[in-house]
């Protein structure tokens, strides 16, 4: 596997590791969050393009957070506790239950939670080769940013 370096894109990734605590986290004003699990290269590429799709620019509108982990991680309250507001948060190549949710979520059916919009995906990799993940990511990206 690639992993992606910094000098590569020409937008922030931040890396956050499996002891990562909620201040390692970015501050950030940005409304948009895609929280990707161990994202290659190959994997940032297509991520760019389906933002660039839906009108979004990654390196300006969308708060990127690649995490490189196997094991469970409660991120998504430390998530919740650093960003306030409305956000739109998409989730590529994790359960509810690895960040820490006790929710049992369809893929590609967005949730609305105390001001977030959520979205679970499979991986980008698993996106990239599956076209009927790709029609089920683009319908519901349609429907979550034409509406805002």
């Amino acid at each position: 596997m690639t992993l992606p370096t910094h000098n590569f894109f020409d937008y922030t990734i931040y890396k956050v590791s499996e002891s990562s605590q909620a201040e390692i986290l970015p501050d950030s004003s940005l409304r948009n969050l895609v929280l990707a699990n161990s994202a290659t290269t190959a994997d940032l590429e297509l991520l760019q393009k389906i933002m660039q799709a839906v009108g979004k620019n990654l390196a300006e509108e969308v708060l990127l957070l690649n995490i490189d982990t196997t094991a469970d991680h409660p991120l998504f309250h430390q998530l919740i506790t650093k960003y306030e507001g409305d956000r739109t948060l998409l989730i590529f190549g994790f359960l509810p239950k690895n960040l820490g949710l006790h929710l049992q979520v369809k893929p590609y059916q967005a949730i609305k939670w105390q001001g977030w919009t959520i979205l679970f995906a499979h991986s980008l990799t698993q996106i990239a080769e599956n076209t009927d993940y790709k029609k089920l990511l683009w319908v519901q990206l349609q429907q979550l940013f034409t509406q805002k």
